[in-house]
């Protein structure tokens, strides 16, 4: 019931253009609420679209704490990224700083998080390109990495990810089609 009631306001409300993912204050309520539940996932999904990263990092380490205590690292790299491909840079920073708190030896890949949050400020795709083979290692921990920094490649350096000979071969017919070069 819940869901269906927040689907339709979210929609109700997207469709009067107020914001493109939905009220905030709307995905903060969901966010919680699931949070309680212990419905992480989800809850993670509504972070995203909110405005209230602390929340999320706490949320993030009870998340953690319940999981191997080696990867608790992951969680809060994937709430960064997430909030990158939103293109909400300041999110992504609140969360971490909040998540890295009492954080004596940082991971590798909280190191990765750390640069990676001052290189997209920037426009330094070699450097990003640089990180990125720097920490090649510990990005390979989760096959959805791969993922979030081909499209974080893209959307801030305007680096195309490689393409298959085959997807390559149908971008050039297409453009041969549409007369473009």
């Amino acid at each position: 019931m819940l869901r269906s009631l927040v689907g339709s306001e979210m929609c109700i409300r997207d469709r009067h253009g107020t914001f493109r993912e939905g009220s905030p204050e709307l995905h903060n309520v969901l966010a919680g609420f699931m949070a309680v539940e212990g419905e992480y996932g989800v809850a993670q999904q509504h972070f995203l679209r909110g405005d209230r990263p602390e929340e999320f990092a706490d949320m993030l380490g009870q998340w953690a704490s319940e999981g191997n205590k080696s990867e608790a690292d992951l969680f809060v790299t994937r709430a960064v990224l997430g909030y990158l491909i939103l293109k909400n840079g300041r999110d992504a920073n609140a969360v971490f700083e909040k998540s890295m708190e009492g954080v004596v030896n940082p991971s590798p890949l909280q190191n990765f998080i750390k640069y990676l949050l001052l290189c997209v400020t920037r426009d330094a795709p070699d450097l990003f390109k640089e990180l990125c083979e720097r920490y090649s290692k510990s990005l390979k921990r989760d096959a959805s990495f791969g993922q979030y920094i081909s499209a974080i490649g893209e959307q801030y350096f305007d680096i195309r990810a490689p393409q298959s000979g085959m997807q390559a071969m149908m971008q050039q017919m297409m453009q041969g089609m549409m007369g473009g070069s």
